[in-house]
């Protein structure tokens, strides 16, 4: 993963949200093309399509927005307390035990692995916490474990790949790297990996595909962050006007008035 800072994680994430919420939705199966996708993020209804998918995307948005808002605003933390909150937002439809880890045992589709029983996710979240806050580590290897180990011990009756996708993300944007996100084209090769490691618990191959990803989306991003910042340079602002153009910049602001 490349180190690009917090303002080009921000401005990425906001200039690509409505793809973020379109790939995040249809990995759980939602019908909705991307231009529908976008329209309700936007509030205009879409006809024939059910009600669930369409307060799916809603969710999934609030989500993103929440953790870019808590990144923006220094408030991020990786905690029980924000796992669950984010799974409030993201799972409101789906998860029957809203407000906490679960109460009851369960599967996961196309795979033999039984996460942990409910008395012992406060043990394997204390674990999964002491990993990633350990400095030794690098942060690659810290935040894959941290969205791996979250969905494979699924915390929640529902919503957990979500809930770890962003707060992985979180962390990423806190810590000023790339964002994490599956395409609709990638994401057969992301579950089977994802399978792969449930069953196996080695994340080496699920981590280098993970890191690809990631890539792949700050370049896309690079040479647009970078001609917006050259304007910022050449334009002979005063260093409060510079200030305030990056920080529109990061709030992904793509109509800033330099004059």
């Amino acid at each position: 993963m490349k180190y690009i800072g917090v303002v080009r994680a921000i401005f990425i994430a906001n200039k690509m949200k409505e793809e973020l919420v379109y790939n995040m939705a249809k990995s759980e199966g939602n019908s909705l093309s991307f231009a529908e996708t976008a329209s309700v993020m936007q509030g205009i209804s879409v006809g024939g399509k059910k009600m669930y998918e369409l307060r799916q995307i809603e969710h999934i948005k609030a989500g993103w927005d929440e953790i870019i808002s808590q990144v923006k605003n220094g408030s991020f933390e990786v905690s029980k307390e924000n796992f669950i909150h984010i799974n409030t937002i993201v799972a409101e439809d789906d998860n029957n035990e809203l407000g906490g880890f679960r109460n009851l045992p369960v599967r996961i589709g196309g795979t033999k692995w039984m996460p942990p029983l409910p008395m012992l996710l406060n043990d394997s979240f204390k674990s999964m916490l002491e990993v990633f806050n350990n400095e030794n580590l690098a942060i690659e290897e810290r935040v894959c474990n941290l969205f791996l180990e979250s969905a494979r011990s699924q915390f929640f009756a529902d919503g957990n790949k979500r809930t770890a996708q962003l707060i992985m993300n979180g962390v990423l944007m806190q810590r000023g790297y790339s964002l994490f996100s599956i395409s609709p084209e990638e994401d057969a090769e992301y579950k089977e990996k994802l399978v792969a490691f449930y069953e196996s618990g080695d994340a080496e191959e699920i981590k280098e595909f993970m890191g690809k990803l990631a890539a792949q989306i700050d370049l896309r991003f690079d040479n647009l962050f970078e001609q917006k910042l050259n304007i910022l340079e050449d334009d002979g602002l005063s260093d409060e006007q510079r200030e305030d153009a990056v920080r529109a910049l990061a709030d992904g602001d793509s109509g800033l008035k330099l004059g």
